[in-house]
């Protein structure tokens, strides 16, 4: 069955933007035999914003996944 129907979304915590790019880059050469991707991923930290479309794999540092929650509920 296809992950995406299911909404299901992994999340990686790295400890720094230098680290999450080198893992975003080695997941986005993971592809299927006619070259596509296997996963979506996406970036949130440094520059990059929180994705507009869900992502199968998310790559963030803590900093930045925190200041985004609290900017949805500061509480």
């Amino acid at each position: 069955q296809d992950a995406r129907k299911h909404n299901r979304l992994s999340l990686v915590l790295c400890p720094n933007v230098m680290l999450c790019e080198q893992v975003v880059r080695m997941a986005n050469s993971l592809c299927n035999d006619s070259g596509t991707p296997l996963l979506s991923i996406a970036a949130v930290c440094g520059r990059q914003v929180w994705p507009v479309k869900e992502p199968d794999v998310m790559v963030s540092t803590p900093a930045a996944l925190l200041n985004y929650l609290y900017s949805i509920d500061p509480e």
